[in-house]
């Protein structure tokens, strides 16, 4: 069993799709299969259910899974500490979701500083649809954001994290409970909700779904640091990345809304064009990951996963 069967493995299950996978390796669909067949009979037992090109964990694969990423991880840091440096310099152009400008750019600026003290930064935070067209005209190098686009072979892509989403409130507005709000009940509240085109704001129209013309008042903020706030004054409720408010949870500023449907995990990823030959885009890229799997060293697994 080698390194890159492993991988192999490790991002099987991650897409979850053959034809993903044989994109971001570089590798045909028979060739992934033979991979994973050949990493099954050494082991002895199914790491996944197949279902046409759709895969799914079994049991023993999810704690397969689970070592080999750590493996994996080890071995690209062994690799990354041996590996001759080279200094970057010159303009790096990061575009980033606003959460992954609270919870990893911090790091990465502290990072960049230190191994590369020569580069200039340009940070944008902007909408989807906009960093994804500078990044598709070389405007930008690298974006941190969320997952919710079709991969394709001139982009490459390296998953992140997945930080888990709760509804919050102003006391002012509920009570804190252990009750199970309906999107029937919670479309009641005035609700704030994400900029158009943005994965959330798709992802909470579809939780209100038939409910959504219910709701009274709808505030729209492409700023997670707004809605934060507007949610403590009492202007509505608003689903967030629960590592964001922690601290307004802990101190009553915030009441956790319980729902029946939860609303899902956000998945984030560093995404940068293959044919890229800054060599900017990877490094910030591992940086990110490095952050990622620092916070969640400080943070509780169910608020921040690292893929």
């Amino acid at each position: 069993m080698n390194i890159r069967f492993l991988k192999t493995v490790v991002w099987l299950a991650y897409y979850k799709n053959f034809r993903i996978t044989g994109e971001r390796l570089h590798l045909t669909q028979p060739a992934i299969s033979s991979r994973i067949q050949q990493v099954e009979q050494e082991l002895g037992f199914r790491i996944f259910e197949r279902q046409g090109r759709e895969v799914s964990l079994t049991p023993a694969g999810q704690i397969f899974v689970t070592d080999a990423q750590e493996i994996v991880h080890q071995y690209d840091a062994m690799v990354n500490r041996h590996r001759p440096s080279q200094a970057l310099g010159g303009v790096v152009k990061i575009g980033l979701a606003t959460s992954m400008a609270h919870l990893l750019l911090p790091g990465i600026i502290d990072q960049l500083r230190e191994r590369h003290p020569q580069v200039r930064l340009e940070i944008l935070t902007a909408d989807t649809n906009v960093k994804l067209d500078l990044l598709a005209s070389d405007q930008l190098d690298i974006c941190l954001m969320a997952n919710h686009f079709e991969t394709t072979m001139q982009l490459q892509t390296q998953p992140l994290c997945s930080l888990s989403m709760v509804w919050v409130a102003s006391p002012a507005l509920v009570s804190l409970s252990s009750y199970s709000y309906s999107a029937a009940e919670l479309s009641m509240l005035p609700i704030i909700s994400y900029a158009p085109g943005t994965l959330n704001a798709a992802r909470t129209h579809a939780f209100f779904g038939v409910h959504q013309n219910n709701i009274r008042q709808l505030t729209i903020s492409n700023s997670l640091g707004t809605s934060i706030q507007m949610a403590v004054k009492g202007i509505g409720a608003a689903v967030l990345p629960t590592a964001l408010v922690k601290s307004e949870l802990a101190l009553g500023q915030l009441v956790a809304i319980r729902t029946d449907p939860q609303f899902p995990d956000t998945d984030y990823v560093a995404i940068w064009p293959r044919s890229s030959n800054h060599p900017a885009a990877q490094a910030v890229a591992s940086m990110a990951l490095s952050e990622a799997r620092q916070l969640m060293q400080q943070l509780s697994s169910d608020l921040v996963r690292v893929s």
